[in-house]
């Protein structure tokens, strides 16, 4: 299955802080609504089965826009989400916490260990969702997918360059010998 794998356009954050709302919904900006109309343009998405989008509003709206355009129909998937810097949902709110888990994750190579102090989402635990997801797709039959997802997401189909450009097209094949190769370091993302 052909995979077509989009990073959401540039996203707005002021906005979610202002009104202590969590990094999940924030907006894109107007470069960002950009960048989605131009990617819907891009030849590679032409005949493609499906769109399926992070649940995070970024990468929805990118994958809004991009429906709208090629008529290809959209649907969410929960599993397609980005990294948690805290699983445990408590400390979302809290940009010191969300700094301190992600220089904990980076320091330890993207894995738990026992020594960890933040409550992190593992680039593994990542994988495992993001693999487990497409093989869903593969196993119903779809030839080709556009999937509109997030940084860190992307990194787990061996996306090697440091930086991972707004709505970028990253073309991966996928097939029933899929499987995760460990995840692309980077600094300052």
């Amino acid at each position: 299955m052909k995979v077509l794998l989009i990073r959401h356009g540039e996203p707005c954050y002021e906005n979610v802080r202002s009104l202590n709302l969590v990094s999940y919904v924030a907006e894109l900006t107007p470069l960002g609504v950009a960048q989605a109309e131009e990617v819907a343009d891009d030849v590679r998405l032409q005949d493609a089965d499906l769109i399926v989008s992070s649940p995070f509003t970024r990468a929805l709206q990118t994958a809004s826009i991009i429906s709208r355009k090629t008529q290809i129909p959209l649907v969410v998937e929960p599993q397609f989400h980005e990294w948690l810097g805290d699983t445990s949902h408590i400390f979302t709110l809290d940009p010191k916490y969300g700094r301190a888990a992600y220089h904990e994750f980076y320091d330890n190579n993207f894995e738990r260990n026992p020594d960890c102090i933040y409550n992190w989402e593992s680039a593994s635990h990542i994988a495992e969702r993001a693999f487990r997801g497409m093989k869903e797709y593969y196993n119903m039959g779809y030839k080709k997918i556009i999937v509109v997802a997030h940084a860190m997401f992307i990194r787990t189909f061996g996306y090697d360059k440091q930086q991972i450009p707004h709505c970028n097209v990253y073309e991966y094949e996928f097939n029933e010998n899929s499987h995760y190769d460990g995840f692309t370091p980077w600094r300052g993302e």
